[in-house]
């Protein structure tokens, strides 16, 4: 989109939202001029890490690749992500941090939990909606029921639906496909250096001895 088409698409709607990927960090918003006096509602979509780690490019990297790692041992490996993890983890606590106390930000900052999204997708919506003083519009509420398995089952042999290759997924499988993460000593790891992050989230600590109906198998 160029700029000038961003510039009218702005100007004649009432509220916009873009998804910002790659800012480092939340408080670089404030490199931006008169962003204090902007009329803007921050959405920030934060995954339990140890889900964000098993499904990113890197674990396969320092576990799966046979190039410099040659030499790697299995606990450098393990100490390697959990040195990653402490980084990253520390990283989304401070932007919540910063979120938190930045006077300009004052309820204008919204958390919202992957998992939270995936359970119940519709009400998380909702919640999105009323923050930043919107109603909820039916066509998103039907496309939230078509992608998410929310809607009418799908048939079998049906080839328009439940394809390998559709954006299709029912969502409450997926938030918990990556707990078969057979790696008991990974997730000790993450479970270790995030501790400060999970529990600011309330996600549980999944080899804490009182979390029950979570079991891991030994690698």
């Amino acid at each position: 989109m160029t700029t000038a088409a961003r510039q009218h698409h702005c100007k004649h709607r009432a509220a916009v939202a873009t998804k910002v990927i790659r800012l480092r960090r939340l408080r670089d918003l404030e490199l931006i001029r008169d962003i204090d006096k902007a009329d803007i509602y921050i959405i920030h979509l934060l995954r339990d890490p140890r889900a964000m780690f098993r499904s990113r490019s890197g674990f396969k990297e320092i576990f799966l690749a046979k190039r410099h790692q040659l030499t790697w041992t299995k606990e450098e490996k393990f100490t390697k992500l959990g040195l990653e993890a402490h980084t990253e983890c520390e990283n989304y606590m401070d932007d919540i941090e910063f979120a938190r106390s930045a006077p300009w930000l004052r309820g204008r900052y919204m958390t919202v939990k992957h998992d939270a999204m995936s359970r119940d997708p519709i009400k998380t919506a909702e919640e999105v909606y009323k923050f930043v003083g919107l109603e909820l519009p039916d066509s998103i509420t039907d496309f939230l029921k078509e992608t998410t398995g929310l809607g009418n089952a799908t048939v079998v042999g049906d080839l328009g639906r439940g394809g390998s290759l559709t954006t299709q997924r029912d969502s409450h499988e997926v938030i918990h496909k990556w707990m078969k993460w057979d790696v008991k000593q990974a997730i000790r790891n993450i479970d270790k250096h995030c501790s400060r992050f999970i529990r600011k989230m309330e996600w549980p600590l999944l080899l804490d001895p009182e979390v029950s109906n979570f079991e891991l198998r030994t690698i």
